[in-house]
């Protein structure tokens, strides 16, 4: 049986920006859910969206079109965390928008930046002296959409 997913939102370490923990799939049954998270998201006007991956064990090439329709359409998201092979789904000989970093704080400044670098490579490193992210806890239900295994939820 596959882990469970849960999509966790989480306190977000900048202003204009939400994040999001992906843990579990992301796969055929979960497409759905997140599609109606990202149109949770237009609807609210959270156009700065964040996901830390580094507890998800697959990504289906119907949700990493999703993440990449999102960026294509002007939103401004990066990844954190993801396994290399999620990230071969995800940016597809190259062409997505979707930045994808090594930290939380760098896909925090990766969306917060208009002229973001769309990967790792070309991102700045962060500061040593630059104070460590806020985004561990989790927040309240009512601040944002949340999705998991049963179904999108909104608030």
């Amino acid at each position: 049986m596959p882990p469970k997913t849960t999509i966790e939102k989480l306190e977000a370490p900048a202003p204009g920006v939400t994040v999001f923990r992906v843990a579990g799939t992301l796969g055929f049954h979960e497409k759905a859910n997140l599609a109606r998270l990202f149109d949770e998201c237009r609807r609210r006007d959270l156009d700065r969206i964040v996901f830390e991956m580094s507890e998800l064990r697959s990504l289906g090439g119907g949700c990493a079109q999703i993440l990449r329709d999102a960026a294509d359409d002007g939103m401004q998201v990066a990844v954190c965390g993801a396994r290399k092979t999620a990230l071969r789904f995800l940016l597809r000989d190259g062409e997505s928008r979707v930045k994808v970093v090594d930290s939380l704080e760098a896909a925090v400044a990766a969306v917060s930046a208009d002229d973001a670098p769309a990967s790792a490579a070309d991102a700045p490193a962060p500061a040593a002296d630059a104070p460590a992210p806020a985004g561990d806890a989790p927040a309240s239900a009512g601040d944002a959409p949340r999705a998991g295994a049963g179904g999108a939820s909104t608030a």
